[in-house]
């Protein structure tokens, strides 16, 4: 059975090893890239809060930060707020 994050959108928040910093990149159901982050952030929190403003055009997308082990769930606490 399929799980239920197949088939949302996703948000991938990666480390950009050129610039050190952290960015973000929007995948549809495909797989296509939709939207990438226009720069990279030094602050990863930074970065995040400009994920939040994708997730309120795509709400149900899911976040999948690269950079640790563990996934933001969907309808996580806003740290931006």
């Amino acid at each position: 059975m399929a799980r239920a994050e197949e088939y949302t959108h996703k948000v991938y928040v990666y480390l950009d090893v050129i610039s050190g910093g952290y960015r973000w990149v929007l995948r549809s159901l495909g797989g296509e890239s939709l939207a990438r982050s226009s720069r990279s952030y030094a602050q990863k929190a930074l970065c995040l809060c400009n994920v939040e403003s994708i997730r309120r055009s795509y709400p149900g997308a899911v976040v999948r930060d690269l950079t640790v082990k563990t996934r933001i769930p969907p309808d996580g606490e806003n740290a931006c707020a």
